[in-house]
C-alpha cells in the first residue's frame, strides 16, 4: 500500500505527508480498523457519509476517479471498501483533494476531513483565529474542544513524519 500511497499524492497534488498525517491521526495507520461509529480501514470513511463521498470524490478529475469508479459503484461501496485497501486509499486521498479545493484555508480543508464542510461554516471567528496561529492553543482548549485537539494532532502527525523524512534523507547522504 505504500507504493499507492505515493502514487495517489502524485496523482491528486495532496502532499504524501498530509496524507500519512491522516492515516495516523484517524486509525494509526492500521488498514483494517473500526471506530467507534462504525467508521472504516485507515481512513475511518463514516458509512452514513459513503454516498456523499462517493460523489464528491468522483468530481476530482484523474485516475483515481478512475479507479473508484472502475472498482465499485455507490451501491457496493461499504463492501467494496472492505475487501480493497487501495479503493480505501483512493477514495480517501480524493476526499482530501475535494476538501482542498472548497475551501480556503489549510486548517479548512484538514477540519473539513472530521467536521464534513458544512461543519466548518459553523466554526466561530474566534476559533478560527486560533486555528490560523495553532501555537496560541492552549491545554484548556484542546481539554474543551476537540476540533483543536484534531487539528493539533494532525500538525503534530504531520511535523513527525517531515522529521523522519529529513532524517532517512540526511543519514542517506552520509
Amino acid at each position: 500500500d505504500s507504493q499507492f500511497l505515493a502514487e495517489a499524492s502524485t496523482i491528486s497534488g495532496v502532499p504524501i505527508k498530509k496524507i500519512v498525517a491522516f492515516a495516523d491521526i484517524e486509525s494509526q495507520g492500521k488498514e483494517f480498523s473500526i471506530g467507534s461509529d462504525g467508521e472504516i480501514n485507515r481512513f475511518q470513511l463514516h458509512p452514513k457519509y459513503l454516498g456523499d463521498i462517493y460523489n464528491n470524490v468522483l468530481s476530482i478529475n484523474n485516475s483515481l476517479s478512475d479507479y473508484i469508479n472502475e472498482n465499485t459503484s455507490k451501491k457496493t461501496l461499504l463492501e467494496d471498501l472492505a475487501r480493497d485497501s487501495k479503493l480505501n486509499i483512493a477514495l480517501a486521498v480524493n476526499l482530501m483533494k475535494y476538501f482542498e479545493k472548497n475551501t480556503k484555508e489549510d486548517y479548512e480543508s484538514i477540519l473539513a476531513y472530521n467536521l464534513g464542510l458544512g461543519g466548518i461554516l459553523g466554526i466561530s471567528p474566534r476559533t478560527r483565529k486560533k486555528l490560523r496561529n495553532p501555537e496560541k492553543i492552549t491545554k484548556g482548549d484542546l481539554k474543551r474542544y476537540h476540533i483543536y485537539r484534531y487539528y493539533t494532532n494532525f500538525l503534530n502527525a504531520r511535523k513527525s513524519f517531515e522529521e523522519i523524512r529529513n532524517y532517512v534523507a540526511k543519514e542517506g547522504q552520509a
